[in-house]
């Protein structure tokens, strides 16, 4: 419980630091556009709308003096009686005529909308009172001339000039106030920017510092982990060693009780079969208990000096656990090979193939075809003794631990502690061997081992009971 929790705290913190960062800079970035949209929006109107007011209203300010120069320069000339035209007047009215109808067609700001207005009329009036005012000098009125160009043109020319003026200085005030927008919004986006990739780094800061802190405890649980597996491992050598220890003496006696026996039965042809049984399981099951002992002494690889020959210790095997096999509906074979030898003691091959077998048997399940078969495979240097069922298989997320010290599967009725596997694993990883397991959910499983193969084989094409007959070969891999 404290592994998965260990575990979980640290995904959540990484989880919560990537939505922050993720949400940090989608923010930043949501931001910066819409600042960007602003500031582009606030360059636009300065550029498109401020300055251009700002450059028609300054040269239709200049033309409205240059225009009011003209008209009294033609009446001037026209009452001294020097030719004159209106081309240079007209060319100046048109100019300023441009430049208004310009400033007037550009977009037009609620502030400047009343100046606009009065900008236009203003113009109008200012060109109609040019107008009357050369048809008295073409018409030699000069004085009614003069008097209506100091009387109305001047003062309309200079109203006129004054409302630009204030549209000048309204739009350059907007301009600047866009512009301190402009700028007001950069620095904030700049800061929000500065902001968000503080805290970016402050959570990934905080990110790391959960997964090494994550890292660190995962070490130590491992390393606990391993103290723990190797106190078991301890313990259960020890175990073994106390309890091969103990079961020795009884069974000497329990031998000796068997050969009284059989002395007499002998010629009894009904208990004779049963005693020479129970003798022969009596044997094997002392030899299991001779090689448990000498490999809980050894507590190291034991001596590769013991040699067993396979065949007559798996037909033994096969032959005691027969009964429970017939007990539960169970077909029992094994397939033909050539008899070999491995480098251990008796006691251990039967501890091996036993354990696998009854495993096999113990967990056959339901179903409805029920076989167990017992394969014998050279591979190379190595002797694979393999245990395949019929039964429902191994779950997943069992298969790489099943060979663990009290590994069992949820849910078993089967009474058990979980060793069994696990004493195999170490006995067979002891003599220099391997363990492993191919399962296919509700097809089987194939149990296996590995020990190191003799240098000497028994004769090719024995045949012991008819049984072991032919050769079976696993390619390399």
């Amino acid at each position: 419980m404290q592994a998965q929790v260990t575990a979980k705290a640290p995904t959540r913190t990484l989880l919560t630091a990537f939505v922050v960062i993720v949400a940090s800079f989608f923010g930043a970035t949501v931001y910066t556009q819409r600042a960007s949209q602003r500031i582009d929006a606030a360059v636009e109107t300065i550029v498109d709308n401020t300055s251009p007011s700002i450059e028609h209203l300054a040269a239709a300010r200049g033309e409205i003096h240059h225009v009011q120069h003209l008209v009294g320069e033609y009446i001037r000339a026209r009452e001294s009686g020097q030719p004159v035209t209106l081309e240079a007047l007209n060319a100046s009215r048109e100019i300023l005529g441009t430049e208004i109808r310009k400033y007037l067609a550009l977009p037009v700001s609620d502030r400047e909308r009343d100046g606009a207005i009065r900008l236009g009329s203003m113009w109008g009036r200012f060109d109609a009172l040019v107008d009357a005012t050369v048809n008295q000098a073409d018409a030699g009125a000069y004085a009614a001339a003069r008097a209506m160009e100091r009387a109305d043109v001047r003062p309309t020319s200079g109203q006129l000039i004054g409302v630009a003026m204030e549209l000048v200085d309204l739009n350059a005030r907007d301009g600047r106030e866009l512009a301190s927008q402009a700028l007001t919004w950069r620095h904030q986006t700049d800061s929000i920017a500065i902001l968000l990739d503080i805290l970016c780094v402050l959570v990934a800061a905080a990110s790391v510092h959960a997964v090494f802190r994550a890292q660190r405890r995962h070490t130590e649980l491992l390393v606990t982990h391993a103290d723990v597996v190797r106190h078991r491992a301890d313990e259960l050598e020890s175990f073994a060693g106390r309890v091969a220890h103990d079961i020795l003496s009884p069974l000497s006696a329990v031998k000796m009780a068997l050969a009284l026996t059989a002395r007499k039965a002998r010629g009894n042809t009904d208990i004779e079969p049963q005693i020479e049984r129970a003798e022969r399981s009596l044997t094997r099951t002392a030899s299991v208990v001779d090689g448990l002992l000498a490999f809980a002494r050894a507590g190291a690889p034991p001596d590769g000096s013991a040699v067993v020959s396979v065949a007559p210790v798996l037909l033994g095997v096969l032959d005691e656990a027969r009964a429970a096999a017939d007990a539960s509906t169970i077909e029992l074979s094994m397939e033909p090979f050539v008899d070999v030898s491995v480098l251990c003691a008796e006691g251990v091959l039967v501890s091996l193939s036993s354990n696998l077998v009854r495993n096999a048997i113990k967990y056959m399940g339901d179903g409805a075809e029920r076989r167990i078969t017992v394969r014998v495979i050279m591979r190379g240097e190595l002797v694979r003794i393999e245990v395949a069922d019929t039964g429902p298989g191994l779950a997943p997320q069992l298969e790489g631990r099943v060979f663990e010290p009290y590994v069992r599967a949820p849910g078993l009725k089967q009474v058990g502690m979980g060793l069994g596997l696990a004493t195999v694993k170490r006995l067979a990883e002891g003599h220099g061997g391997a363990v492993g397991v191919r399962s296919v959910p509700d097809r089987g499983c194939v149990f296996w081992f590995d020990l190191p193969s003799a240098s000497e084989t028994l004769q090719a094409g024995s045949n012991r009971r008819g049984e072991i007959t032919g050769v079976r070969k696993l390619d390399a891999g």
